[in-house]
């Protein structure tokens, strides 16, 4: 039964993780903001260390049983790996505080989150280290310092999300109401997000099944915040649109893959820099129909995105 929880979470994290760094990617293509790279390596980050520093020891514990390896060996392979994934955790923390800078007039990268995310960074090597000193020469061979690092862990991670949600809530201020519920929802999906994690954390040092559950509520708080702020991007950022758009080759693109006079203002509005959203309400049609004709659009060119788009009509 135990075995079968453990199937069913690394089925569902592997789904969750894919899905998030695939739905990332797309939003990238289609606003080509700093925000939305830096939260796709972000997420590529995150999902490197959950598989690498919480799922390897588990399955690399599993493999080593069908060995018939040394009990001590197993013990300690299991135990190091975590460690290995610690750059991946400090990148991804980095990124993710400064994802409030990436937001549209925040000054990027300012000299206080410089020092900040350099500060928190070193919070958990140094944490270790000084609590290795003063342990005895056992202490690998116990299960107390993977609970200190997963704590270290989950501090550094707490001031970064921190740092995150007092950077959205500040630029909220500066916005529009709608702009500014969307703000103010996505700081708060951030903080449950934490929660969430701290949640997994103690999950995970628990017995029988509890881990597995553990280990799905971790990567489901990496998808959580994203989720909604990629539903709700148009409302925030600006689609990537060609600055200046020449007439002459939209001419050309409009015969050569028989575009129809609706896809045409479809692609007109698009070269505004609307949003879908703003497309459906210009032209009076629903949502779901600018995504259809986008989609059209965008099959009948051979390309995948409104920055392909972009970059052919482009003078």
């Amino acid at each position: 039964m135990i075995r079968i929880a453990f199937i069913l979470s690394f089925v569902c994290c592997s789904a969750v993780a894919f899905g998030a760094i695939w739905m990332s990617r797309l939003a990238v293509s289609t606003f080509d903001s700093d925000f939305h790279k830096k939260y796709f390596y972000y997420l590529v980050s995150f999902y490197v260390f959950s598989f690498y520093g919480l799922w390897g020891p588990v399955l690399l514990h599993q493999l080593l049983l069908l060995t018939d390896a040394d009990s001590s060996l197993i013990i300690q392979a299991t135990r190091l790996q975590p460690l290995l994934a610690v750059p991946f955790a400090i990148v991804g923390w980095v990124l993710y505080g400064g994802l409030g800078f990436a937001l549209p007039t925040i000054k990027p990268w300012s000299w206080t989150y410089r020092i900040f995310a350099l500060a928190f960074s070193f919070l958990l090597p140094f944490g270790l280290a000084a609590w290795l000193f003063t342990e005895d020469a056992g202490w690998f061979r116990g299960t107390r310092w993977m609970q200190v690092l997963g704590v270290l862990s989950f501090l550094a991670d707490s001031g970064f999300s921190l740092w995150l949600i007092l950077q959205t809530v500040v630029r909220s201020k500066t916005e529009t109401l709608s702009r500014r519920r969307v703000l103010l929802k996505f700081a708060l999906l951030v903080a449950a997000a934490l929660l969430i994690r701290a949640l997994a954390l103690f999950l995970f040092f628990a017995e029988n099944w509890k881990p597995a559950v553990g280990l799905l509520l971790y990567f489901i708080s990496g998808l959580l915040p994203y989720f909604y702020i990629d539903r709700n991007s148009d409302r925030v950022f600006i689609p990537a649109y060609p600055k200046a758009t020449s007439n002459e080759k939209l001419e050309l693109l409009y015969d050569r893959y028989a575009i129809t006079p609706r896809e045409r203002e479809v692609i007109e509005k698009i070269c505004e820099g609307k949003t879908n959203r703003q497309i459906a309400e210009e032209l009076f049609i629903s949502l779901q129909t600018v995504k259809d004709h986008t989609h059209r659009i965008y099959s009948k060119i051979g390309i995948n995105s409104r920055l392909k788009l972009a970059q052919l009509i482009r003078e």
